[in-house]
């Protein structure tokens, strides 16, 4: 069974970068990049996300999104 990612930025690259990602959701691939760099995904996208990634045979949930994006809110409040 494969592990599933723990932050956007690896869920991203395992549906291969950017612009693979991009295309996939509907967003232009500077608009993947930035939300990578970012390490986010806006909740609006999260749909067409899931229904992506299962294609690409990831079984993610919306649990599995929000606990991504806890963890990101966390670390920015432990740097701040």
């Amino acid at each position: 069974m494969i592990q599933k990612p723990d932050t956007f930025r690896t869920l991203i690259a395992r549906m291969g970068g950017p612009a693979s990602f991009g295309a996939k959701i509907g967003v232009g691939e500077w608009t993947a990049i930035g939300m990578k760099r970012r390490n986010s995904v806006n909740p609006t996208h999260w749909a067409k996300l899931l229904e992506a990634a299962k294609e690409d045979g990831m079984l993610l949930t919306t649990d599995d999104l929000v606990n991504m994006r806890l963890a990101r809110s966390s670390k920015q409040e432990t740097a701040a």
